[in-house]
């Protein structure tokens, strides 16, 4: 599972207005240079709050930077901060997270200065389906 949240945004950053106003495209400012944290994640109809491993440690999150880079942090067992860097751009309203596992697309649903909701198709319980799941993150 952590994996998916590694490549997730991550999840993922200073916006004047939402990619849930109808538009076909966000803007890359609004979702750069501010920590994103994992807030929920929903599974075949059910919510998860349950997505920091270690939380006595510290809330893991992403940071999209101007340069294309992912950064998803998250602690480990012993707290301290792993930091693994992937790729990132923006299509319209389409998340492309690039890592050596190869590219995982993410569809934004909604993005906010303190909101950010994406969707992807994946195997996430590994049964051999592809289901899809939505992410949501926060950002203070």
């Amino acid at each position: 599972m952590k994996k998916i949240f590694t490549l997730g945004l991550g999840i993922l950053m200073l916006a004047s207005c939402s990619s849930d106003d109808g538009g076909s495209s966000v803007k890359s400012s609004q979702l750069t240079n501010k920590k994103w944290y994992y807030n929920k994640y929903i599974f075949n109809g059910v919510t998860s709050t349950d997505v920091h491993e270690n939380i006595e440690c510290g809330k893991d999150y992403s940071i999209f930077k101007e340069n294309g880079v992912l950064e998803d942090a998250y602690y480990m067992t012993n707290c301290e901060l792993y930091v693994d860097e992937n790729l990132w751009t923006l299509d319209g309203k389409k998340l492309l997270i690039t890592s050596e596992d190869g590219v995982l697309t993410f569809t934004i649903s909604k993005l906010t200065a303190s909101t950010l909701e994406v969707t992807t198709k994946v195997d996430f319980d590994l049964d051999g389906k592809i289901d899809t799941m939505k992410m949501v993150f926060t950002s203070n």
